[in-house]
């Protein structure tokens, strides 16, 4: 499993929401489909900078703006975020 680096490092904040739609949707269920085939055997390889992106997201270090804009309440969307999710 891997993701490049989507951190801007001017800003710190990720350009796209990549890592964090995939390690809170398809990385776990890739796991635990196994649950219901012990007899199968699979390996995961996890690269380091995929990693390091999912730290950063769980300790809230970084953000990207697909999320930002996304849990902000509809009455306080400015032109810009309303332009963004467009």
């Amino acid at each position: 499993m891997h993701q490049p680096n989507y951190k801007d490092p001017s800003t710190g904040q990720y350009l796209l929401p990549w890592v964090l739609l995939h390690a809170t949707k398809d990385y776990l269920d890739m796991a635990t489909i196994l649950d219901d085939f012990p007899d199968i055997k699979q390996t995961f390889n996890l690269t380091p900078v995929l990693l390091e992106q999912i730290i950063e997201y769980s300790s809230g270090e970084v953000d990207d703006k697909f999320r930002s804009v996304s849990i902000k309440p509809a009455n306080e969307l400015n032109i810009s975020d309303r332009v963004f999710i467009l």
